[in-house]
């Protein structure tokens, strides 16, 4: 519990290429957690653990991933879950709104999948 209620450190944390928060009145990007880095929180605080991908689909020009993640809980020996969820755009041509679908592009939806597994 002491590992899981710390913040990561610093190092860990990349700044997003699209997301921004305003803070003090400007634009800054918003800093996450890599997938590795979970993971290997994952790896060194339960051993055991494992991914379900429930669903995925497209919403507007989104692509959404619906996860279960199972851990095996070391005190309790019992497999316990958690559900997340996670999108990611779609590209379209430059100005083009999200349900134009004659202007997506032909490698959004390889692209943009991962990362919404990823976000899940």
């Amino acid at each position: 519990m002491v590992i899981l209620n710390q913040p990561p450190p610093v190092a860990w944390l990349y700044e997003h290429p699209y997301a921004t928060k305003k803070e003090n009145g400007k634009n800054v990007p918003c800093k996450y957690l890599p997938i590795e880095r979970v993971e290997y929180l994952l790896n060194r605080i339960f051993g055991k653990w494992r991914v379900e991908i429930l669903r995925e689909g497209s919403i507007a020009n989104s692509c959404y991933v619906v996860v279960r993640v199972y851990v095996l809980n070391p005190v309790t020996n019992k497999e316990e879950w958690n559900d997340g969820v996670g999108a990611t755009p779609m590209q379209t041509d430059s100005g083009k709104g999200a349900m134009e679908w004659n202007f997506v592009k032909s490698s959004a939806v390889q692209m943009a999948l991962p990362s919404a597994e990823s976000y899940a």
